[in-house]
């Protein structure tokens, strides 16, 4: 069990910042704070506008297409 998942199910009293009541206070903040962030880093406050590739993408290429015959039907287009 990651860290997170055990902090969020055995809730232990020493866990939760003194700032917040509750877990569910803490979390209620957390989520809050997210969705500002991304409406900042998108600039919009369109939650179609907040794909994750926008924020955090990985451009994977095959091996065989980065030079050559097969690097035309191998590559990735945009």
């Amino acid at each position: 069990m990651t860290f997170l998942q055990k902090i969020l199910t055995d809730r232990p009293q020493n866990g939760c910042p003194s700032a917040y009541k509750n877990y569910d206070e803490l979390l209620v903040a957390a989520t809050d704070r997210a969705v500002e962030s991304l409406a900042n880093q998108s600039k919009s406050q369109r939650v179609e506008d907040w794909a994750w590739k926008r924020f955090n993408s990985l451009d994977m290429f095959h091996p065989l297409g980065h030079e050559g015959l097969l690097k035309r039907f191998l590559q990735h287009h945009r």
